[in-house]
């Protein structure tokens, strides 16, 4: 893969719609705002879940905000990460998915990059 190419990056955003943001959803929108200074030719797809509020920057290009479903019910949230969200990703053809949470995709469109923020409860269980 060619390093300087634009990527189209998909990311799971559901935790940057949280109304009072905490360590997760302040990281990955750190991470973005800061990833599209240091290489402004990547555009990303955020996508949510709900008609949550997505708030500057993340409203403008290179950001391309998209809500899937506003689907609930049993399993709702399992529904929209393993299906809604690959099929919309693999829709935009993104080159790369980034999932904030601990857990992967069983099916991708794409190279998938799993974020691990803390993993202090496998260390110390008690």
């Amino acid at each position: 893969m060619e390093m300087n190419r634009a990527l189209r990056i998909g990311v799971d955003a559901r935790v940057l719609a949280e109304p009072a943001p905490k360590g997760v959803a302040r990281y990955v929108s750190a991470l973005l705002r800061s990833v599209t200074e240091l290489a402004p030719q990547h555009e990303f797809f955020l996508y949510f879940r709900d008609s949550m509020e997505i708030t500057d920057p993340f409203l403008h290009a290179p950001f391309f905000p998209r809500v899937l479903t506003k689907w609930k019910g049993i399993g709702a949230s399992l529904l929209w990460q393993q299906v809604f969200f690959p099929w919309h990703a693999w829709r935009d053809r993104v080159d790369v998915v980034l999932l904030p949470f601990y857990n992967g995709l069983f099916f991708t469109p794409a190279p998938q990059v799993i974020m691990l923020h803390d993993i202090s409860f496998s260390l110390f269980p008690h």
